[in-house]
């Protein structure tokens, strides 16, 4: 991990403020001269970190992101409103795919994501008792 995520935020920041387009790698390459802890991430690690979220912080900033439902246009032939049951099993389910996903996220290392993987039962499960079964 770098010793001064901060900086390396900044780095990166300004690095892809001057060249948008410039490649991952090379970023990386340009990143550990700033911070040695750079060193001990993986592409995807540092990408993960740095790089994408600068680019979700910018993306949100210019109105972009997540996009709520689209307007429907009137009621579907065997389409229902969702009842409060649906929606309290749908923030469930919801709910434990965001934890396997911050799971998987967190592991930054091999052994830490076949930790994670090796107890997927645990979010089936999870999902089995969100989806009311």
């Amino acid at each position: 991990m770098a010793t001064d995520p901060d900086k390396v935020m900044a780095f990166v920041k300004e690095q892809l403020k001057k060249t948008p387009d410039i490649a991952t790698t090379e970023l990386f390459e340009k990143a550990k001269e700033v911070d040695e802890g750079v060193k001990q991430l993986s592409l995807r690690q540092f990408n993960a970190r740095f790089p994408l979220q600068i680019k979700r912080q910018e993306s949100l900033a210019k109105g972009g992101g997540r996009r709520g439902p689209s307007p429907s246009t009137g009621r579907r032939s065997g389409s229902r409103r969702r009842t409060s049951k649906d929606t309290t099993r749908r923030e469930a389910m919801r709910d434990v795919l965001l934890q396997f996903a911050a799971d998987l996220s967190d592991a930054e290392e091999r052994r830490d994501l076949v930790r994670v993987l090796a107890n997927v039962d645990k979010y089936v499960d999870g999902a089995m008792k969100a989806a009311g079964r």
